[in-house]
Order: C-alpha cells, then structure tokens, then sequence
C-alpha cells in the first residue's frame, strides 16, 4: 500500500493535487480496490468470515477507506459545472427577489442536501482560518498523511454553495424551506440526559 500512497503523493506537489490526477488514480486502482473490499475480511479476520479489529485495521482496509474518500470528493467534481450554470443564472437575476427565491426553490435540494456539509468536510480542517485554501480530502494521523486537492478544481461549487448559504441561511430569502427544516428537526425524536 506504501508505494500505491508515495505514487498518489508524487502525483501533486506538497500533497496537493488536482481533481484531474485524483480521478486518474482511482481508476488505476479500481482492481485493487475491488480486491480490498471483496477479500478484507477474508485475509485479515481472526474469525474468517465475521469482521474483527485486525480487517478493520488492515493495510486492505486503509486502502479503501482512502479510495473511498478520494472518490466521494471526485463525486462531487461532477457537480461543478452545474454549479457554474446556477452562478450565471443567478448573476441574471439577482436584483429580483421572487426570482432569487425560486432559484433557492430550485437550488434547495442540491446545496442544503447534497452539498450540505461540504465547506465543513473540506474546508474547515484548521484552527486558523488564514491556513485554510484547498480541499482536505484524506487525513490520516497515523500515517501522517494528508491529501489536498487544488481550490480552483471547486471553485464554482464553492461560490455556489456559499452564496447558497448566504441567502437561504442568513439572509432568510426562503422562510419557508427554513420553517419546513425546523419542523423536520422538531419531528426527531428527543433523548432526554
């Protein structure tokens, strides 16, 4: 796994890497990847077929759940040039307020579903802020190991869910989408301590 991990890391430079590299390493080790999901349990487990602390620790374990990270930021690559179009649109219309709420309307499932954590999974991964520029997509403290990917490979994904959040959120444009939100979260069931 070593030299798969030194292969992805000489790929960028100082671990940063473009979304372009990334996607061209998954698809070199889909097998392996495909290997390490169907065999894990069966190599490592000290009770073969039942899953134990040794597959979860296991170099084929590692190696999906970096795959597996590497590809859910690739997923949301995809979503880039949708975001791009949902910019242009918006700089169309946004002195008309029923039209900046229906594109809330329209963007509502895309930014507050899908991409709903997606500042906080990639770019909220220090203390200080001024630190913060590309995406964190793998951070591994035991390996001392971090992958970053380019900011510009996300940059319209970014401006559109931040001007998302901006007007759905904190300038409450859609009261509505917010009210519908509160009364999901007040159906959960409460835990009493």
């Amino acid at each position: 796994m070593e030299k798969i991990i030194n292969e992805l890391i000489l790929l960028g430079n100082n671990n940063i890497l473009s979304i372009a590299k990334i996607e061209w390493w998954l698809l070199k080790n889909k097998e392996y990847y495909k290997y390490c999901r169907e065999n894990n349990i069966k190599i490592n487990s000290c009770f073969h077929e039942i899953g134990c602390a040794c597959s979860m620790n296991s170099v084929e374990a590692k190696f999906s759940f970096l795959y597996e990270e590497l590809s859910k930021i690739s997923e949301k690559h995809k979503l880039e040039s949708y975001a791009k179009e949902e910019l242009k649109t918006y700089e169309v219309i946004k002195v008309n307020n029923i039209e900046i709420k229906n594109w809330l309307i329209k963007n509502e499932k895309m930014a507050s579903e899908e991409l709903a954590c997606f500042l906080i999974d990639y770019l909220d991964y220090s203390e200080n802020e001024n630190e913060i520029y590309h995406l964190l997509a793998y951070r591994n403290v035991e390996q001392k190991l971090e992958i970053f990917i380019q900011r510009n490979d996300f940059e319209n994904v970014i401006e559109y869910k931040e001007l998302f959040d901006e007007l759905y959120y904190i300038k409450k444009l859609y009261p509505e989408g917010l009210k519908r939100i509160e009364e999901e979260i007040n159906k959960l069931p409460k835990y009493i301590t």
